[in-house]
């Protein structure tokens, strides 16, 4: 993958009856044309609605990239990590990430005494015109737990039903274009990484209502879970990516556009006509 891209780390388990291999790369995935890396925000939790109830949904992000562009979305947020924190981009002896929690309530390296306001509103351009310039689609999915509890007495799980409808999403896409993905994302524990595991498995074995089981097979060539530093304290670009446009998205949601959500909208797959395919909400 690139000098300073980051091996992706798991394990092996067998989840559902199905033995799924999950682990370190130090290169690109075998046989992948593209990567989805994906992160969310908002919590799985169907009634943890946001503080004062300002966020009641989950958003699952999918940023669908190839080799080539991926290669250049890591040096340009090298050079924006050096530029910023230098020499080497590193706060407190790792790499600087780019989590948007973090950088919206100023903390740790983004917090006032490192990113005066001056130095702030200049890295978010950088930011805002490095997104803007990669070559990457989204495949997002935003569920309203507000709306699906009010409109079914048993209603699924958000994060389930957002993944089911990003997988389907993506493998439409990648039928069209004969080609195959690697899914990459931010593990979140054993216990959280063998449920997703169990679930991505399941449609694996047995389709969804819109995918049959093979062409996700055919398309699929793995599900990988990376933390956000590795033990060299170096970070990962493409997951960096997912969490920068997962937020605007949902606020775009909630009627609460920012100069971000401007800018990640038209990366929708399918824009303009991106409904049902880049972005899918529900109910």
């Amino acid at each position: 993958m690139g000098a300073d891209e980051r091996g992706i780390e798991g394990d092996k388990d067998i989840v559902g009856g199905a033995c799924l291999k999950v682990e370190t790369l130090t290169h690109w995935p075998l046989e992948s044309d593209y990567i989805l890396f994906i992160d969310e925000s908002g919590t799985k939790d169907i009634n943890d609605l946001g503080e004062k109830g300002e966020y009641p949904i989950l958003v699952l992000c999918g940023c669908l990239i190839k080799k080539d562009s991926y290669s250049i979305l890591v040096e340009k947020f090298l050079n924006i990590k050096k530029s910023f924190w230098p020499p080497d981009g590193k706060f407190k002896n790792r790499r600087v990430c780019f989590i948007s929690h973090e950088i919206r309530k100023r903390k740790g390296p983004f917090g006032p005494a490192w990113l005066p306001e001056d130095k702030k509103l200049l890295f978010y351009e950088n930011i805002n015109v490095t997104v803007s310039n990669t070559n990457f689609k989204i495949i997002t999915s935003i569920i309203d737990k507000q709306k699906l509890t009010e409109r079914y007495k048993i209603p699924a799980v958000p994060y389930d039903l957002s993944f089911k409808f990003v997988l389907e999403r993506v493998c439409m896409f990648l039928r069209k274009k004969n080609k195959k993905a690697a899914i990459v994302i931010e593990s979140r524990g054993k216990k959280d990484n063998l449920e997703l595991l169990a679930l991505y498995n399941h449609f694996m074995n047995r389709g969804t209502e819109y995918i049959q089981s093979y062409e996700l097979r055919k398309h699929l060539t793995g599900l990988f879970f990376v933390p956000k530093w590795d033990s060299e304290g170096k970070s990962y670009p493409g997951v960096e990516l997912a969490d920068l446009c997962a937020y605007p998205l949902g606020c775009w949601y909630l009627n609460r556009p920012s100069k971000a959500s401007e800018v990640i909208i038209p990366k929708l797959l399918n824009y303009p006509e991106y409904k049902g395919y880049g972005c899918k909400t529900f109910p």
